[in-house]
C-alpha cells in the first residue's frame, strides 16, 4: 500500500486536537520501533484519565484493557 507522509505545524496540530477533543474523538500515532504513541484530542477527558497521564507504550494501554480482551487485541495488532 501507499505511505502518505503529512507534515503539520503547531498550529494545525493543535486545531486538530481541540477538533477531536471538541467532538469527543481521539488519535494516535504509534512509532513501533520505539513503542511510543502520540495523542490527539481528549484522551485523558475521554477515558477518565488525569491530565499527562496518557499511556505512551503498548504495556501501558493494555494496562487499561479488561486482561481478558488484552490477547485478542494483540492478535490484532500482529
Amino acid at each position: 500500500y501507499e505511505l502518505k507522509v503529512i507534515f503539520m505545524s503547531d498550529s494545525w496540530l493543535r486545531h486538530l486536537s481541540d477538533t477531536l477533543s471538541s467532538n469527543g474523538l481521539i488519535a494516535y500515532r504509534w512509532d513501533a520501533g520505539s513503542d511510543r504513541f502520540e495523542w490527539s484530542g481528549g484522551l485523558e477527558a475521554l477515558l477518565g484519565l488525569k491530565p499527562g497521564s496518557a499511556p505512551q507504550t503498548q504495556s501501558a494501554i493494555n494496562g487499561l484493557i479488561n486482561p481478558q480482551f488484552v490477547p485478542q487485541r494483540l492478535a490484532h495488532i500482529h
